[in-house]
């Protein structure tokens, strides 16, 4: 009886999945990465922003919910950012969720989309003129591993398998702060990237 009931549990499943039909692709994005910093002293404050290269490879699905498609996705990927001969690299895995609205033109599809970006941070190092300085800051206590943002661009659907978009995720938690004695700093990043993806 318990076979049966797993039995049934999986049909029932798949017969979901083949209804909403369910997509795989993956996917992958490049561009300018951004690390956004801001200072305050004793009342005083100052903002400032280096750039650096971006990218991301993933898989994900694409899932029919009425007229909308969401997109759930995961990712590893890099932002960089460079000031000087100073560089800074965090790697992060990527967790986008993404909800968009395909609209038709002609025999092509635009699909606006946005949806939140939970990330995972897995190292940050630093570098000076090439030569590493650091491990790993996020074993520091001012480094914090979680990110979270919100991305939001367009696909340009060319056929049923390939598409083009551009996307803008930004920054909105602090993967840096530091606070004593009046002082405060605090840091987010930021990617704007080119995306290709590819649907089975």
């Amino acid at each position: 009886m318990k076979t049966l009931r797993t039995l049934a549990m999986l049909a029932a499943l798949f017969c979901i999945g083949a209804q909403a039909q369910v997509k795989f692709g993956v996917a992958a994005e490049l561009g300018p990465s951004f690390y956004s910093s801001k200072v305050d002293a004793d009342g005083v404050s100052a903002s400032e922003s280096q750039g650096g290269f971006g990218w991301n490879v993933g898989a994900f699905a694409d899932i029919p919910a009425g007229k909308l498609m969401l997109q759930p996705g995961v990712s590893f990927g890099m932002m960089s950012a460079k000031d000087g001969d100073f560089s800074t690299t965090n790697t992060l895995i990527n967790i986008p969720v993404m909800l968009g609205y395909p609209i038709s033109i002609g025999s092509f599809k635009l699909r606006p989309e946005l949806g939140p970006v939970l990330g995972l941070g897995l190292s940050w190092k630093n570098k000076i003129d090439g030569t590493k300085i650091d491990d790993n800051m996020y074993e520091a206590d001012e480094f914090k591993r979680f990110r979270f943002g919100l991305k939001f661009g367009a696909m340009f659907e060319l056929n049923e398998h390939i598409a083009l978009g551009l996307h803008f995720d930004k920054g909105l938690s602090n993967q840096y702060k530091y606070d004593e004695d009046g002082y405060e700093e605090k840091g987010k990043w930021n990617f704007l990237s080119l995306r290709c993806a590819y649907t089975f």
